[in-house]
């Protein structure tokens, strides 16, 4: 059922075309049972919205994490950011040029926030793809933007790994990052480390 919930665009356009189509055919008609019909798609579209807004699936919770993460960097928050980031994070080359553990990271995110003036990374386009609650992990593919007194405001493809903790949160595991205009399956070392 997360398949719809995710994504319930197509679902959506089928009871639209339902409802409109038995909507007209109760204007040309005047049968109480076609309108009955209208109402009752319009009213399963509304659920069904209701229901989007209401239930949280794993990949609304990784999108979710990933902005926080986002929003950590505004507000420079390292603790905000490191919430989402997992036990099991193990970055390699060539993102920061060697291979680093989640304590090391968080002292290199730290550095590059406080010296770099990094203002923020807004991110757009996220897709959570390959959820596996059975395996514990999941990918994510979006669009970062980083701003800051270093940056030329070049815009990148951000591959990460998600794990499904023991505490049932799913957390960050790893990244790449990609250019978004050659090689976007390829990761590159982030400019300026």
């Amino acid at each position: 059922m997360d398949w719809l919930i995710d994504d319930p665009t197509l679902v959506y356009m089928l009871l639209a075309i339902v409802a409109i189509g038995l909507a007209v055919g109760w204007w040309r008609t005047r049968q109480l049972k076609l309108a009955l019909g209208a109402g009752i798609a319009v009213l399963l579209i509304a659920v069904l919205w209701l229901l989007c807004f209401l239930i949280p699936t794993d990949a609304k919770k990784i999108a979710h994490a990933l902005q926080e993460m986002s929003d950590g960097v505004k507000s420079h928050d390292v603790d905000r950011i490191f919430a989402h980031v997992s036990e099991q994070f193990q970055q390699g080359p060539p993102t920061f040029g060697g291979a680093l553990d989640k304590a090391a990271f968080r002292q290199r995110s730290e550095g590059i926030i406080q010296e770099r003036g990094v203002e923020e990374v807004p991110i757009w386009d996220i897709k959570v793809e390959k959820i596996s609650r059975q395996n514990r992990s999941a990918q994510a593919v979006c669009s970062a933007k980083p701003k800051g007194n270093w940056t030329a405001g070049a815009f990148f493809i951000i591959r990460s790994q998600f794990v499904l903790d023991a505490d049932g949160q799913w957390r960050m595991r790893g990244f790449e990052v990609c250019n978004p205009a050659v090689n976007t399956n390829v990761g590159i070392r982030i400019p300026g480390t």
